[in-house]
């Protein structure tokens, strides 16, 4: 016997059957107005270009604050492969926007993370310490957007991973850290680190301008935890005053 609350249910999957079978069949003949599909996806890949990311510390831990982990790692790691581009982009002489295209599309000379490292550091753009950190960065980017299980700075792996980027003391306080948000601040200092490189700052240039940055945003976060405190405090005093605790008698 079918009853009614069955028999709406059933109704309700039938409606969905349809409704999926009209969809599928719209997906098997995508819009056949190839020039539409030319200039929306163009449109797509201009809006990527646009704008200009800060080399702040403050500025680019408020625009990742909100990103988990490895949405971290696959922004930063892009931003280093579109920087190392921009370099070698601008290594070569004038080059018409049809040949630039035609270096980075598919099978191009620059398709790929590895061939741009190649060819960067065969004609001297970069040297070899770069190269390996790079390297591991391409490794955690594509762990991150590729791993079907979940994955953070504090899975042993990747954990592992970003203390390849450093050395010496960095290192083994890295190693013995299991504090996501410094595992994760140290990525960025990475970041800037390696992006200086990739500009042609020099090794001691770059190192003095991350242990700058890292100073400027330890000291900004002691000044935001200070004001937090501030802040709670008076909140509990204010509580306090108006909710006095009654006298024992």
């Amino acid at each position: 016997m079918i009853t009614s609350s069955r028999y709406r249910t059933m109704s309700a999957w039938r409606g969905f059957h349809v409704s999926c079978a009209v969809f599928h069949q719209a997906m098997s003949r995508p819009e056949g107005d190839q020039e539409r599909r030319t200039r929306v996806l163009e449109a797509l890949g201009s809006y990527q270009k646009l704008g200009a990311l800060s080399d702040d510390i403050g500025d680019l831990a408020d625009m990742l604050m909100d990103e988990s982990d490895r949405g971290v790692v696959v922004i930063l790691g892009s931003l280093i492969e579109d920087a190392l581009l921009a370099r070698l982009m601008g290594t070569f002489t004038s080059l018409s926007n049809q040949e630039q295209k035609n270096l980075i599309r598919g099978g191009g000379l620059l398709s790929s993370f590895d061939h741009k490292v190649t060819l960067a550091h065969a004609t001297g753009t970069i040297d070899q310490e770069t190269v390996d950190m790079l390297k591991v960065i391409k490794a955690m980017r594509n762990a991150c957007a590729h791993s079907r299980l979940d994955i953070k700075f504090s899975t042993p792996q990747l954990h592992d991973a970003l203390s390849l980027l450093f050395a010496g003391p960095a290192k083994a306080t890295i190693n013995n850290n299991g504090n996501p948000l410094a595992l994760r601040f140290y990525f960025i200092i990475s970041y800037l680190y390696l992006s200086d490189r990739i500009k042609g700052i020099s090794r001691t240039r770059a190192a003095k301008r991350s242990r700058m940055f890292m100073d400027a945003f330890l000291t900004s976060l002691e000044e935001t935890v200070a004001t937090y405190r501030a802040s709670l405090e008076k909140r509990n005093k204010r509580r306090a005053q108006s909710f006095p605790q009654s006298s024992k008698g």
